[in-house]
C-alpha cells in the first residue's frame, strides 16, 4: 500500500506542483482514516465495544491531526496497531463504566488536562512538518490549536459529567478520556518506544 501511496503522491505532485511529501501525508490520512475505521468499527462491533472504541479513536485523531505523535513505519502496521489499540481502550472504558468511577473521572480528566498542556509544549510534532510544534509561526500555532482542543475537551466532559445523565453521556465521557489520554502519552518518549516495538513485532510476522 505505502509503494501505491507513493507513486500516486508522484502523480498527482507533477500534475498540481504540490509537494511530494504533503502529497503522500494527505494520501496516508485517508488511507487510514477510511481503512482505519473501517477495520475498527467491525471489529469493536462484534467484540460488543464499537461506542467506546469509535469514540476514543475519534477523539484520538482529532488531537492528532495537529499535534502529530508516535506513528507506526507503514500505513498497514500503522492499521494494524491503530486498531489493537482502540480495541484495547474500548474495552478498558467499558470495564471502567462498569466499576463506575465516580470523582475519579473528574480527577482523571483534569489530571490529563494538566499534565498535557506541558507535554504538548514539550514534546508535540507537527503531523504535517514533521518539525516541533514552536520553531516556527506555523508551528506556534499548531501548538496552540492542540491546546485549545485539549481544553475545549476537558471543559466540555466536565460539564457534561457534572450534568448530563444517561448511559451515552458516561461512554461520550470514559472513550473520549480514553483517546486523548493515549494521544497525550504517543507524544512522550516512552510513547514512541511503545510503537517502535510494536512495529519491530508487526515486521518479524511480516506485516
Amino acid at each position: 500500500m505505502d509503494t501505491l501511496l507513493q507513486k500516486l503522491a508522484n502523480k498527482i505532485s507533477l500534475e498540481t506542483n504540490r509537494d511530494t511529501e504533503i502529497m503522500l501525508f494527505a494520501l496516508r490520512v485517508l488511507w487510514n482514516l477510511f481503512a482505519g475505521y473501517a477495520l475498527l468499527g467491525v471489529s469493536s462491533f462484534l467484540l460488543g465495544i464499537s461506542s467506546y472504541s469509535i469514540i476514543a479513536a475519534l477523539f484520538s485523531s482529532i488531537l492528532k491531526v495537529v499535534s502529530g505523535g508516535a506513528h507506526a513505519s507503514s500505513s498497514n502496521r500503522c492499521l494494524v496497531y491503530g486498531t489493537l489499540v482502540f480495541l484495547f481502550l474500548g474495552y478498558l472504558g467499558r470495564q471502567i463504566i462498569y466499576y463506575n468511577p465516580g470523582d475519579l473521572l473528574d480527577i482523571s480528566i483534569v489530571l490529563i488536562w494538566v499534565t498535557g498542556i506541558p507535554i504538548i509544549f514539550k514534546y508535540a510534532i507537527s503531523s504535517i512538518t514533521g518539525k516541533p510544534l514552536g520553531t516556527s509561526s506555523a508551528g506556534r500555532k499548531l501548538r496552540n490549536i492542540s491546546i485549545c482542543c485539549l481544553s475545549i475537551w476537558a471543559v466540555v466532559v466536565l460539564i457534561i459529567d457534572g450534568h448530563a445523565t444517561g448511559e451515552f453521556s458516561r461512554i461520550f465521557t470514559v472513550s473520549s478520556l480514553m483517546g486523548v489520554s493515549y494521544q497525550i502519552y504517543s507524544l512522550t518518549p516512552w510513547g514512541y518506544k511503545t510503537v517502535d516495538i510494536v512495529d519491530n513485532l508487526l515486521r518479524k510476522i511480516h506485516i
